[in-house]
């Protein structure tokens, strides 16, 4: 039994000053093989998700929500499975006002990357037009996999797009190094018009001409280094983002052997794949002058893919404020990077169990900044703060909860709560996936104390977390179960 609750502490567990769990953020909903999560730039209670095999789903940020929406659908023109498929989604910083979306996908015979722009319907503003698409740029994959996929818009109004090298293993075609391609880059498109024209970008194999190119670092003219580029020398970008606060653009490289790297994005900034893999020389000789190395990167112990995410920037998890955080698609790692000081920090905030396998594919905000994590098999997760959730003053308006019993308990523990005020009240007791396995109580209540009992007769060991909600206000606590 010592060995089950040693082990169960250190993988739930986070440090002691960012106690952080995830929750089912929408347990209704289940997605079909979703990659990312976007949030509505018009309604502020929306969010979309999309999924790889070509459909964007709507729904309404409420965790009692039963049904998402179809958005567009494209999986007509898409070839998706394992790397390829709807990689991105992004919408234009005017979509109020122009309706426009961009998506990145890959095509069908022969496979390519393509970035499009769609419009909202005009009969329909809930949904997108899947007939309206205008292709901007295609670029020719030699192989199936790192096709990158990204899409943001940047604080400067641009649409950035990211491509891996090409794919296979090792970067045997030398693109990564090659700024004279569009793979292993990281491109920055004015889709507004007034920069100069495109050129390296193609469509059909035809000259690109609907978009322009705005004054990147590394443009020279028609002839040389690709005048779309803004970032280059890597591998397969798995999500990039740009801090909301500061505009600070973030990449999460995916390595080959060996090492996943968290790099800060910068203007004509080369990531130095395939001559390295992070810090370490990859394909020598190995040359570091003029390359830009990571901020922070990790071995194949702690993972094998690494997922970008956010800085973090809403309210509810005060722990990781202005924090990048990021995980691993395959250990379920999920990580807090702080360089605001002389040297980066790092810790672990959480970790998926591994079984069923984390597949941790995408990270998403929402209008306010709160932070999503998605993952592969279909579910979407958010953050929820012990430190933030626990305790709290009746006095002032708030709610308390409070263990009262064992912990770790093997058959029954108690818990004590106490409102301010009289009304409805919940408490409910759910899994480390989010699932709810009890309720404690449900009804109306009195203001002053009382107390619940957890019997977990018939649950499994392992991490709970006993969730209060009375007075538009949420408590938490964790109990570990024994046996």
């Amino acid at each position: 039994m010592r060995l089950l609750l040693l082990a169960l502490i250190l993988l739930f567990a986070g440090p002691a000053h960012a106690q952080l769990s995830v929750e089912r953020a929408f347990p209704n909903l289940t997605f079909s093989g979703p990659i990312g999560l976007e949030h509505d730039p018009i309604n502020e209670d929306r969010l979309y998700v999309v999924e790889q095999a070509g459909i964007v789903q709507m729904f309404t940020i409420d965790p009692d929500v039963a049904s998402a929406s179809e958005f567009i659908d494209i999986r007509d023109r898409i070839s998706a499975g394992g790397e390829k498929g709807l990689l991105g989604l992004a919408f234009h910083p005017d979509y109020e006002t122009n309706g426009y979306l961009f998506v990145n996908y890959s095509t069908r015979n022969p496979h390519r990357s393509r970035v499009s722009r769609f419009s909202r319907s005009t009969a329909d503003p809930d949904v997108a037009d899947p007939t309206s698409e205008l292709i901007l740029l295609e670029i020719d994959q030699p192989f199936s996999n790192h096709n990158g996929g990204g899409l943001a818009f940047g604080p400067d109004g641009y649409l950035y797009a990211s491509f891996g090298d090409g794919g296979s293993g090792g970067d045997p075609e030398e693109n990564g190094e090659a700024d004279s391609t569009l793979l292993g880059a990281i491109l920055r498109l004015d889709v507004d018009g007034g920069g100069t024209a495109p050129d390296c970008g193609e469509v059909g194999g035809k000259p690109a001409t609907n978009y322009t190119v705005p004054p990147n670092d590394i443009a020279d003219g028609p002839g040389e280094s690709c005048d779309e580029i803004y970032a280059w020398g890597l591998r397969n970008p798995w999500r990039f983002s740009f801090d909301r606060e500061t505009g600070e653009g973030w990449i999460a490289d995916v390595g080959q052997n060996q090492w996943e790297e968290i790099n800060r994005m910068q203007d004509n900034g080369n990531y130095g794949w395939n001559m390295y893999e992070a810090n370490a020389c990859f394909d020598g000789p190995c040359d570091p002058e003029g390359l830009v190395f990571p901020v922070w990167d990790y071995n194949h112990s702690l993972g094998c893919s690494v997922t970008g995410g956010y800085v973090y920037r809403g309210s509810e998890v005060p722990e990781l404020e202005g924090r990048y955080i990021y995980g691993d698609y395959c250990s379920g790692r999920v990580w807090a990077l702080d360089d605001s000081g002389d040297e980066a920090e790092n810790e672990q905030v959480f970790r998926f169990p591994a079984s069923p396998f984390p597949a941790l594919t995408s990270f998403g905000e929402d209008a306010n900044g709160e932070l999503y994590l998605v993952r592969q098999s279909g579910q979407v997760y958010r953050f929820f703060s012990e430190t933030l959730s626990t305790g709290g003053d009746p006095a002032t308006g708030g709610i308390r909860l409070d263990l009262d019993g064992p912990n770790p308990f093997t058959a029954t523990t108690i818990l004590t709560f106490e409102l301010a005020e009289a009304g409805p009240m919940r408490i409910a007791v759910y899994d480390v996936l989010g699932r709810e396995v009890a309720v404690l109580r449900d009804g109306p209540a009195s203001a002053g104390e009382g107390t619940v009992t957890f019997g977990a007769a018939g649950l499994p060991a392992g991490l709970y977390v006993v969730r209060l909600e009375a007075v538009g206000t949420t408590r938490t606590r964790k109990v570990l179960l024994v046996r």
